[in-house]
């Protein structure tokens, strides 16, 4: 599912009686938060229920390193509420333990309030609800694929081993910036998410098994990536290492609550106060 991949996507004008909805497109990368990975689309905390990937020793190890230098699997399950900014164009709140998801796209002036494991919602164009079924539908459904998306930019590390995922370790290379590190290489299933025909490759550092980089490629059989970014920026957010930086590009407003009131997956109105208190907001 979640992949730096162009995916024709729906950009969405609508009119009470038209429903007219456009062709546009965004970038996404669609590959990694498969719709059985218990750890993140599902919110999952039963740790025996998910590091079930396909998986060579070395790879397993380091990956398992990885996710031990994050915070650990006991941290990274007990972390219920997370939000962030999407290059400065979304904002997302995900409830991970039941699968709402709050989206307020802000180039396109539109709020999703839906849930990801159930595949139901509410649309917003404005302050216009949007009830046409069949439009709908299309719009909870794009919904998840931004979330997917926006997702595992920011938390690929924490699903190496999910459920789907083909990782074997490819040996060492040096990043962008001269560091040596290992190398792990992802496919996935072809029932795996959005794009299972993804393809990453992912640099660990050996010193602090955080990772570094990643390249993307929109197809496994590709041998230069689409996409190759520097990871930057971890900070603890309650017991979890999360990473901002990506590049020249960042994740921004990363925020982790244990709890939040109903209402910010629920309300049409701004939970911005809520959410970020002492920011001002788009």
């Amino acid at each position: 599912m979640p992949g730096p991949l162009i995916l024709p996507i729906f950009a969405c004008m609508f009119r009470q009686l038209s429903f007219i909805v456009l062709l546009g497109a965004v970038v996404l990368m669609t590959n990694a938060c498969q719709d059985n990975a218990p750890s993140s689309e599902q919110g999952g905390t039963d740790s025996t229920a998910v590091e079930t990937a396909s998986a060579d020793p070395e790879a397993r190890r380091i990956a398992k390193e990885v996710m031990q230098a994050m915070g650990g699997r006991e941290a990274w399950d007990r972390t219920r509420h997370i939000g962030w900014c999407f290059f400065g164009s979304r904002h997302l709140l995900w409830d991970k333990y039941t699968g709402r998801v709050r989206i307020e796209h802000h180039k396109w002036n539109m709020l999703f309030l839906i849930n990801v494991n159930d595949t139901t919602g509410r649309v917003f164009e404005g302050n216009q609800e949007i009830t046409e079924p069949d439009t709908l539908k299309k719009l909870v459904d794009i919904g998840r694929q931004i979330w997917v998306n926006d997702s595992y930019w920011l938390v690929m590390p924490f699903k190496l081993l999910d459920p789907g995922v083909n990782l074997k370790y490819v040996g060492k290379d040096t990043t962008q910036d001269g560091k040596m590190t290992d190398v792990l290489e992802l496919t996935f299933g072809n029932s795996v998410g959005y794009t299972p025909e993804n393809k990453y490759r992912v640099y660990v550092d050996p010193e602090t098994h955080l990772v570094s980089r990643w390249d993307y490629f929109a197809n496994a059989s590709m041998t230069e990536p689409s996409i190759s970014d520097l990871w930057s920026g971890y900070k603890n957010y309650d017991g979890v290492l999360l990473s901002g930086g990506r590049g020249g590009r960042s994740l921004e407003d990363i925020v982790v609550f244990r709890e939040l009131p109903d209402r910010v997956y629920e309300d049409t109105a701004s939970v911005q106060g809520i959410v970020y208190p002492d920011k001002i907001m788009p």
